[in-house]
């Protein structure tokens, strides 16, 4: 009943991108993008939105959320989002923001269409995962008896085999190679020409060696600490000279353009 009281307390509606939807202040990443919002704080998604999307772009949304990254995107002029999300309770939330721009669909994006458990982060709303490796690299996350939930999944190539997106955004704890495997199709036909992928060092080399099978150019997305500006790093640069910025998640941007140059 406490828990219950105070996730009522901290419930806030807001407004973002001509959508009203509630924001749960208890829950941290929910606080950033209430920040975002009302307090002008920084935050990787708007950023990059900001730096690399254009108006009409195509968008994929992989590890949707509760929606907020898909806002970003259609406030930044996309044309069309297609929004994934497995975790029920979440993709409940993402459905509300009903807009003919944004698609949504409840199914993780991996390499195979069926079913598979997906481990439910105990802390707050996001890390939920397929991979397993990840309660042992996170325990405080998932806890010393991780809960599970049977979820969807689904080859992107399955799902959305004919649309030629502009813009990823894959955010899924774990699962980037599989993803990028039900994905092949999409990405020898018609690869977008940006690809934010966020990727965990007990994965990277094995991720970016697939990633660089359909792009020529990788970064590291970091923040300037002074200027919150975007900058970028070759994706090979080692932790120490990245630590005067603001690394937060470790996101890396692939393209066949030389944005460094």
């Amino acid at each position: 009943m406490i828990k219950y009281l105070s996730k009522l307390l901290s419930k806030r509606r807001v407004t973002f991108a001509g959508k009203k939807f509630p924001l749960y202040l208890d829950d941290k990443h929910e606080k950033n993008y209430f920040d975002c919002i009302y307090n002008n704080a920084t935050d990787f998604d708007i950023l990059i939105a900001k730096q690399f999307l254009k108006p009409g772009d195509i968008v994929l949304d992989a590890g949707a959320n509760i929606g907020f990254s898909s806002l970003v995107f259609l406030n930044q002029g996309a044309g069309k989002v297609y929004a994934f999300e497995p975790v029920p309770h979440l993709f409940k939330r993402l459905k509300i923001l009903s807009d003919e721009r944004l698609a949504v669909y409840d199914s993780a994006l991996s390499d195979i269409d069926g079913w598979a458990d997906i481990i439910l982060s105990e802390t707050h709303n996001q890390g939920h995962t397929l991979n397993p490796d990840f309660t042992g690299i996170f325990p405080t996350v998932f806890g010393a008896a991780p809960k599970k939930t049977r979820v969807s999944v689904a080859k992107l190539d399955s799902v959305l085999p004919k649309v030629k997106f502009d813009f990823f955004k894959v955010d899924i704890e774990g699962s980037e190679s599989k993803f990028l495997d039900g994905a092949k199709d999409t990405l020898n036909t018609n690869p977008p020409r940006i690809m934010m992928i966020e990727i965990y060092p007990n994965v990277f080399e094995d991720v970016h060696r697939n990633c660089c099978k359909y792009f020529a150019h990788s970064q590291r997305v970091v923040i300037c600490p002074h200027t919150s500006a975007l900058k970028l790093f070759s994706s090979t640069t080692i932790e120490e000279v990245l630590i005067p910025y603001i690394k937060g998640p470790p996101i890396y941007i692939y393209s066949d353009l030389d944005l460094l140059a």
